[in-house]
């Protein structure tokens, strides 16, 4: 099992910011159904980045590889741009936010078997210290099995928290969580809270993102030619922490390139007649029948 983020605010910044050297308001074409939902759902919400301060989400814009890679290495983030060809930029997008409980919370340890975890406890205590609001606020789902602790903030966000049913990663993660959130209702029968103590990093593959293009002003095409994400989290009994750094390149291309897909792994196929509500043939088809048949004779 491991642990998995999506952060799409740096992502969705540092796609701003390249348009701010191609053009604004530049119309992407997308490859990949990946492409499409992030354009669909996260790009076009790009207001909303409005809501962040500048000091939570900065960003840089060169054609110096070199330039942008000090950045990185004096944001302590791992990875490095590669060295841009004459018709390359790039872009460092940087989101940190930083949380506060609305009291200091106590410390705790969780046991499971051999191994013992430090852990946070939340007690729902509405005092002077908390600014009278309840540390947590309990709700459930009708679409998950698991209560769903709601913590308020100093800072005006609000941390959900919920036991996970399986590991899931990049936007399974987010149809799952969003499934959760938009549909539950409040409960109130806990009085406290126990959570692990949280110290995560980890690069995030937003390969995906590659490939994604669009034309400038002069309607020259571009495409990005490099993606990377590191993001890290901390939780403990004053708060927590996120940090994300999001690095792109977007290089000039020739002609855009026509979208091919390769079906390079194991697939489903099925064959369809108009008016039959059954198809003729459902099948799953694996390396060990992928061979020229030489003629349809059978």
């Amino acid at each position: 099992m491991a642990s998995h983020t999506m952060v799409v605010a740096p992502i969705i910044s540092a796609l701003v910011e390249a348009e701010k050297m191609l053009g604004k308001k530049r119309n992407w074409q997308t490859q990949s159904l990946q492409q499409v939902k992030f354009i669909n759902d996260f790009f076009s919400k790009r207001n909303e980045l409005s809501l962040f301060k500048p000091e939570e989400l900065q960003s840089w814009v060169s054609d110096n590889a070199d330039e942008l890679n000090s950045i990185l290495a004096k944001e302590r983030i791992a990875f490095r741009f590669k060295e841009f060809r004459p018709d390359e930029l790039g872009v460092v997008s940087i989101l940190s936010v930083l949380i506060e409980w609305l009291a200091e919370c106590s410390k705790a340890i969780i046991k499971l078997g051999d191994n013992t975890y430090p852990a946070i406890l939340m007690k729902n205590e509405a005092t002077t210290e908390t600014q009278n609001l309840p540390m947590f606020e309990t709700y459930v789902s009708s679409i998950h099995d698991h209560p769903v602790f709601c913590v308020n903030t100093k800072t005006g966000e609000r941390v959900s928290m919920t036991v996970a049913e399986k590991e899931i990663a990049s936007f399974s993660l987010v149809f799952v969580i969003e499934k959760i959130r938009k549909r539950r209702k409040r409960l109130g029968c806990y009085n406290n809270l126990i959570v692990p103590m949280i110290d995560y990093e980890s690069m995030v593959d937003i390969s995906w993102l590659q490939g994604l293009n669009t034309t400038d002003q002069k309607n020259l095409p571009w495409n990005i030619s490099q993606a990377m994400q590191q993001t890290k989290f901390k939780m403990n009994c004053q708060g927590a922490r996120v940090k994300s750094a999001v690095a792109i390149a977007v290089r000039m291309c020739a002609s855009v390139m026509p979208n091919i897909y390769t079906i390079d792994k194991p697939f489903l196929l099925w064959i369809e007649r108009e008016g039959l509500d059954i198809p003729i043939m459902y099948a799953y088809l694996d390396k060990d029948t992928w061979k020229n048949p030489w003629s349809l004779y059978i």
